[in-house]
């Protein structure tokens, strides 16, 4: 496929003329644009087709370089980015006058995070802008992990994807919020509360789902396959049986091995023994790839309500469409 590979001089190429980069973060590819372009940024939201209202994570390779957009890095931000960046969180933060409205749907507030992927870090200390980069999928569709994710998405409409390998978290980043001086957790992420609370006791979680989205990925319904899906607390046979009535073909997707052998329910498993990291790892891929085996409904046993199973089962629970 001609317009994926991994050079970072064409992806920067590409960023300089206004165009749009698949770019490979270690949570899941992002459709990337230059922060400051307008008419970039704008692409993003119509190829996406992307509520204006739904404001960008804004990606940066440097501290230092999230330090000329905002008004301030409170204390506890500061303790936070220091302990978790390069990696899978945003920190929402008053933005000054060099970051656009267009960007942050108007907002006094930008999303900000720096990627622990070794080649979008390279692209971006590359660049003299910061590049916007929300997930690189039709929205309300499943974030994707894999370049042919990307591709499968989008075909040649998308000008280039920066191939940098399979994303190992798998789960979007952890939103949090610095208001009135007390942080709280927009989104569950990658970086679960109890990592967080270690370094910022007063953290809160707050997973308000909103009409006007506060922040990226707060919408009521995301990450949603085209298939008929559904979640379920635990394994019930007898209840996932009563749905052959209406969906005689069903893939039913475990948390750990499970040999469960009933006719025309397939069983997938994202873990051997039940592992939450390797779960949430495994999970997009699984969605994206059963949503093409034209199954008649999806059925997924949620997470224990532990550790990174809360950002896990949030995605979950958002993706119900029957």
């Amino acid at each position: 496929m001609k317009n994926i590979s991994e050079d970072i001089l064409f992806a920067k190429s590409v960023l300089d003329k206004g165009n749009l980069v698949a770019i490979p973060t270690e949570t899941v590819y992002g459709l990337a644009a230059n922060a400051f372009k307008e008419d970039a940024v704008d692409k993003i939201y119509k190829l996406k087709d992307r509520p204006k209202n739904n404001p960008l994570i804004i990606h940066c390779h440097s501290i230092e370089q999230i330090e000329k957009y905002v008004k301030e890095i409170p204390k506890d931000a500061y303790e936070l980015a220091k302990q978790f960046w390069p990696g899978p969180l945003t920190i929402l933060l008053k933005k000054n006058n060099l970051i656009p409205d267009f960007v942050t749907a108007g907002s006094e507030y930008a999303a900000f995070r720096i990627p622990n992927h070794p080649i979008t870090l390279e692209l971006l200390k590359s660049i003299d802008y910061p590049l916007v980069a929300p997930s690189a999928n039709p929205s309300n569709r499943v974030s994707p992990t894999k370049a042919i994710h990307v591709y499968d998405y989008f075909k040649e409409t998308i000008d280039f994807i920066l191939d940098g390998g399979d994303c190992i978290e798998g789960i979007e980043s952890t939103i949090v919020h610095f208001d009135d001086g007390t942080p709280k957790i927009l989104r569950p992420g990658s970086v679960t509360f109890q990592q967080l609370f270690y370094v910022t006791p007063s953290i809160e979680m707050n997973q308000e789902i909103q009409d006007i989205p506060q922040a990226p990925g707060m919408s009521k319904k995301h990450y949603s396959p085209i298939t008929p899906f559904i979640t379920i607390e635990k394994i019930d046979l007898k209840k996932i049986i009563k749905y052959q009535f209406e969906y005689p073909k069903i893939a039913l997707i475990t948390q750990k091995k499970d040999f469960i052998s009933v006719k025309n329910i397939d069983v997938f498993s994202l873990s051997e023994k039940g592992d939450l990291n390797q779960i949430a790892t495994n999970l997009y891929d699984t969605l994206i790839t059963l949503d093409s085996k034209k199954y008649d409904l999806i059925i997924t046993e949620l997470a224990p309500e532990v550790g990174v199973g809360i950002a896990i089962n949030n995605r979950l629970k958002r993706a119900n469409n029957i």
